[in-house]
């Protein structure tokens, strides 16, 4: 025996760290089972189900979870058998059923288990099962199979066990993506079917009872019997919400009073009982009823339940927590304040799941929306009076106010316009001090918030008054540095200033020590840059000044040298900045430099490091005709369509000509087929841009473009009549113009044959119902 328990703790070693996964995973049909086996074949199941050591079953424990970790990519190919007898039998349906008996032996072996330590790994090996195994790939029923055992353990006598049990239920609610089954056991308790031989009562289990290993219906394959779950009522909560609402302390004034007794009536004409639902009744009424608040129970329960609670907001926001949203809230506002800071931080990231979700849900354009303005705004003006307050307030906490910062990040812009002045004037206070922080990350999340809300037309444009400030600077003094307020009262007075604050906690950002400070910093550069462009858009509104423009300029080609997830943003900024610049600005010396490397930095990045020395219209016509990416080609083109003048084309007109007449040739090419769903919109950008071209074509170009056009009529005129008959109304006026055009150079007096054939074959193109042009 001890020699086999070295042999597993070597194999357990060996699946760990001595072998890679790809070459585990070629081993998996000589250490676990493809279906039920015969009893003399030995495989890690055998051990696990059979071993009378604990020490051997902990072993065999270790060596499936090292297995199971990291295994998502291979067994993502499992699949069910339509047939049941095939002579041969495919690989991923050798797979599909090792998946099926791991759920089988596992499930056995967690009813079997009395060791407590063994239980514990059990149940952890069984949640990385649940985190690997496809089940949208598989027949319903393992899903079931392991919540109806698993609930059995939440309420364990150990700690321990209950957290792995949670952890279990979380690996369920986190599966993407969801499926009917998952659904409908978050819903709803599973229902195991159990005979009853005696009478009308049944007596409940004592605590103990329900976390040890009791006896349960097994059917004729000595399988558990398991039936789909029963419908919910209207108006009622999932189970799971109610556990992890309890195991916060929270009380539930809607259940029965306690009583002595613990026996239930079951129904003399039903033969079956709910027995999931009857030990959750037990738990909420007896076990909970004793304890009276959050304080009282397990700590790692508790982190365990809130981060169960986060994964069920964010991905079952809708039929699971919309309508428990005033029990969850009461149970932040007094988490929030728990005694454990880790308590209180996953409490925070549950608030900041809140507020994700119901941003999500309010933008659905489809009518859909599960949350409306008015909830919206309850939501945050609640918000805004307590939970998030005290998270902020937190000198001690770095990480609870950075989850602060990002709850304000999920802000919309049309509830932040229905809030009252003084929370405004709080909102952008608390940013302004957090922009401040010692710690990075508290920094980098504020600096993220202020860019979202830079993007605010309330904030940009209206000036608020002295009074408005006046409501809120007491209270915020108590708790933001005497440097914030100052910025935020300047900002309150003029709309301006706001921007120019943002634009320079931004600056800083930009130049920190921290690349993840640089990362939300250069995405708060594009954020800003954006809201910059927006602002010049409406004549009505401050520039700001040219110095700050300047500065702007120069982080943003700086931060283009940077880090890749820098660079990115920080080229997007780049561009926009350039925007703003007006033929004054241009002629200042003081600028000239930075545009020129700011267009340097732009042909760089879009040849990504090429040694520059072809020109913008060079690689944006490289672009539009090699690039594999379908969106980079359709801005490509947009940005070739946008010089205004035939002059700004210079010698480049014709080759411009050329890499869009190619790009259209080129358009069925693709190395991925995803990009299918943009070609269409690749065409007719395609079609646009010739169309602006052939706008400006002047006599002295029509040689040069004959022998461009000559050779790609036939695709010309093929995508340009299928763009004028889909074309919307505001971009046909831009291909009459081309025809009217084209019509007038046709009818130029003294044209040579090359010039009079190139401009026929033009207007044949945007004149298309005259095909007789061309001598």
């Amino acid at each position: 025996m001890c020699e086999y328990h070295q042999l597993l703790r070597a194999i357990a070693t060996t699946t760990s760290s001595a072998c890679d996964k790809k070459v585990l995973f070629g081993y998996w049909p000589s250490l676990l089972p493809d279906g039920p086996h015969p009893p003399h074949t030995r495989t890690l199941i055998t051990c696990l189900l059979k071993d009378p050591s604990p020490k051997g079953r902990m072993a065999v424990s270790s060596v499936l979870i090292n297995m199971l970790l990291g295994s998502r990519l291979y067994l993502s190919q499992a699949e069910d058998s339509e047939r049941n007898m095939t002579a041969f039998t495919p690989w991923s349906v050798t797979v599909g059923n090792m998946v099926r008996e791991l759920h089988r032996s596992l499930c056995l072996a967690v009813i079997a288990e009395n060791s407590l330590s063994v239980l514990t790994q059990l149940l952890r090996c069984l949640a990385a099962l649940v985190q690997n195994t496809p089940y949208h790939r598989l027949a319903p029923g393992l899903v079931t199979r392991v919540v109806s055992i698993v609930c059995r353990f939440i309420t364990h006598k150990d700690s321990k066990v209950q957290v792995s049990s949670l952890t279990v239920l979380g690996s369920v609610v986190a599966f993407e993506p969801s499926t009917p089954e998952i659904l409908r056991v978050i819903l709803k308790p599973i229902e195991p079917r159990i005979s009853t031989e005696d009478g009308d009562h049944v007596s409940l289990p004592t605590s103990e009872a329900c976390g040890s290993s009791s006896s349960i219906c097994e059917d004729a394959d000595g399988g558990v019997k398991y039936e789909d779950c029963f419908p919910s009522k209207s108006g009622e909560s999932s189970w799971l919400m109610k556990v992890c609402l309890d195991n916060m302390g929270v009380q539930r004034t809607e259940l029965p009073t306690r009583t002595m007794g613990v026996s239930v009536p079951i129904p003399a004409q039903r033969s079956h009982f709910n027995l999931a639902a009857v030990g959750l009744v037990y738990y909420l009424v007896w076990v909970r009823g004793t304890q009276s608040s959050s304080e009282s129970y397990d700590v790692h329960v508790q982190v365990e339940s809130l981060q169960l609670l986060t994964v069920l907001t964010m991905n079952y926001f809708v039929p699971v927590v919309v309508g428990q949203l005033k029990a969850v809230l009461a149970m932040l506002d007094e988490t929030l304040v728990n005694t454990d800071s880790t308590v209180r931080l996953h409490a925070g990231r549950v608030l900041e799941a809140l507020s994700s979700s119901m941003r999500l849900q309010y933008k659905k354009q489809d009518g859909t929306s599960a949350v409306s303005v008015d909830e919206m705004l309850q939501f945050w003006t609640h918000v805004l009076s307590g939970p998030l307050v005290r998270m902020l307030q937190n000198p001690d906490h770095a990480a609870l106010r950075a989850v602060g910062c990002d709850c304000l990040a999920n802000l919309e812009e049309e509830t932040f316009q229905l809030l009252p002045h003084d929370k405004h004037i709080l909102i952008i206070t608390i940013l302004f001090g957090c922009s401040k922080d010692e710690e990075n990350y508290v920094r980098s999340s504020a600096i993220r918030a202020l860019a979202i809300c830079v993007l605010f037309q309330v904030l940009r444009e209206r000036v608020l008054t002295e009074d408005d400030v006046n409501v809120t600077i007491s209270s915020a003094a108590a708790w933001v540095c005497s440097d914030a307020i100052e910025t935020c009262f300047s900002f309150a007075i003029f709309d301006i200033h706001f921007v120019m604050d943002t634009a320079e906690f931004i600056l800083q950002g930009l130049g920190d020590k921290s690349l993840g400070v640089r990362i939300k910093a250069s995405w708060s550069l594009g954020n800003l840059s954006d809201a910059l462009a927006l602002n010049k858009m409406n004549s009505g509104n401050e520039d700001i000044p040219d110095f700050l423009l300047l500065q702007l300029l120069q982080a943003s080609i700086s931060s283009a040298k940077d880090n890749d997830k820098v660079r990115s943003n920080a080229v997007r900024a780049v561009g926009n900045l350039l925007r703003l610049l007006e033929e004054p600005t241009l002629c200042d010396p003081s600028f000239k430099g930075a545009v020129q490397d700011a267009v340097n930095v732009l042909v760089q990045n879009s040849t990504s490091g090429s040694n520059m020395k072809s020109g913008v219209f060079t690689v944006l016509g490289d672009l539009v005709v090699n690039f594999r990416n379908f969106k980079v080609r359709i801005n490509a083109a947009l940005a070739l369509s946008m010089p205004a003048t035939r002059h700004q084309y210079g010698s480049h007109f014709v080759h411009v000509w050329t890499a869009l007449l190619d790009g259209l040739e080129n358009s069925s090419t693709m190395e991925d087929f995803s990009e299918y769903r943009h070609h269409d919109n690749l065409i007719h950008q395609l079609c646009q841009s010739l169309s602006h071209l052939a706008t400006l074509v002047r006599r002295e170009d029509l040689t040069a473009l004959h022998e461009v056009l000559v050779f790609r009529m036939d695709v010309l005129q093929q995508h340009m009549a299928k763009f004028s008959r889909d074309a919307p109304p505001e971009k046909s006026a831009l291909l009459y113009t081309a025809a009217s055009h084209c019509s007038a150079l046709l009818q130029s007096p003294g044209l040579n044959t090359g010039e009079h054939n190139s401009a026929a074959m033009l207007a044949s193109v945007f004149l298309l119902d005259n095909s007789n042009l061309i001598e």
